[in-house]
């Protein structure tokens, strides 16, 4: 009896220090993602968007990504002001109605949800999206930075691989164009409402255990919200951020497009397939990517410079070798493309590359 109640104590600490710890708190954000824009990543690459009227599908588009330019940044000085665990928490409020809104759609038609989700979507996206990535970076030592980041980029693509495999079994027979089941959805606002709970499991940075024994600090000790616009608007002041700007851009530029890219040419279970092998592909990515930036071998000024080139040259080439199978494929139609077609490994290369 003695000996065991000498030992939970240590078992407890342990238990504890790995509930803190970085890698777990990597897992959670990972987690999150996956159930938030990553179930919203396998909704667009099966087209689930494309369903609805072109002049909805600009307008949803444009609402969205018109609040998260906005809001990012006020959420982000919010952020270091409350702790950046309650911004992700709220992050993950409005992707369901969005969801919910496409099943509505999928079924009645009722495309005025759709300008509603586009709402809540962008607030929700604005908070989450400054608020994990804060997090990613901030939270893990040093030396296991590019680890931690991998992991909770990881994770949300093995979200869309487990979102696109249950939309696979459902949509296997579906060889034509048009709309993806409605159960499909049904799974995935079930998936998306784990979001909530998950993001209270973070822990705040003054409870957090590393290994080097210190704590992130996200804000300054003046916590004012004055003095935390001040410092944002010091940040585009630096060559590092200005210089970044064209690769932020190019990232998000055809994420509309892509959508409806997908929902014109490609049968439901074509996209479908597509969007497995784009997660696939994009957890590997992650993983390589993390073991690169957390390699001995290169000093970090020289990773970042040539992981820099690398994407500034692959943006380039996709998106000159996109215009060049959209116009050929403007002139003559491919027709509807299905996973056994002529043209669906040159149309998905394209889009996994994209992604």
């Amino acid at each position: 009896m003695s000996e065991h109640s000498l030992q939970t104590p240590k078992a407890k600490s342990k238990a504890h220090d790995v509930f803190r710890g970085t890698v777990f708190q990597a897992v959670l954000l990972g987690l999150i993602s996956f159930t938030q824009p990553g179930i919203w990543t396998a909704m667009n690459n099966l087209g689930a968007i494309g369903q609805a009227e072109p002049h909805v599908i600009n307008a949803v588009n444009v609402i969205t990504f018109v609040i998260m330019i906005v809001l990012s940044q006020l959420a982000s000085m919010i952020g270091n002001l409350i702790g950046m665990k309650w911004i992700v928490a709220v992050g993950t409020l409005g992707y369901v109605p969005y969801s919910a809104a496409l099943y509505c759609n999928s079924i009645w038609g009722t495309q005025w949800f759709l300008t509603f989700g586009a709402v809540t979507c962008g607030i929700s996206a604005s908070a989450l999206w400054p608020g994990e990535a804060a997090i990613a970076v901030g939270y893990p030592e040093v030396a296991r930075r590019g680890v931690c980041i991998s992991i909770w980029m990881a994770l949300g693509k093995l979200g869309s691989i487990i979102a696109t495999a249950i939309q696979l079994a459902i949509n296997k027979d579906s060889n034509t164009t048009g709309a993806i089941s409605p159960s499909t959805y049904l799974v995935l606002v079930a998936i998306q409402c784990l979001g909530l709970p998950l993001s209270l499991l973070l822990a705040p940075p003054d409870k957090l255990t590393r290994k080097d024994g210190k704590k992130p600090i996200f804000a300054n000790s003046q916590r004012s919200f004055k003095t935390q616009f001040r410092g944002f608007l010091a940040q585009f002041k630096r060559k590092e951020v200005l210089l970044l700007i064209p690769a932020f851009v190019t990232a998000q530029w055809g994420v509309t497009y892509q959508g409806n890219y997908m929902a014109a040419y490609f049968t439901v279970r074509a996209r479908t397939l597509a969007g497995f092998i784009i997660a696939v592909v994009g957890a590997i990515s992650n993983v390589l990517a993390g073991w690169w930036l957390d390699s001995k071998h290169l000093k970090r000024t020289t990773e970042a410079r040539w992981s820099w080139y690398f994407l500034l040259t692959l943006f380039t080439l996709v998106w000159i070798w996109n215009l060049v199978v959209q116009e050929r494929w403007a002139r003559e139609s491919p027709g509807e493309i299905d996973w056994i077609s002529e043209s669906f490994g040159e149309g998905v290369a394209i889009f996994i590359l994209y992604q």
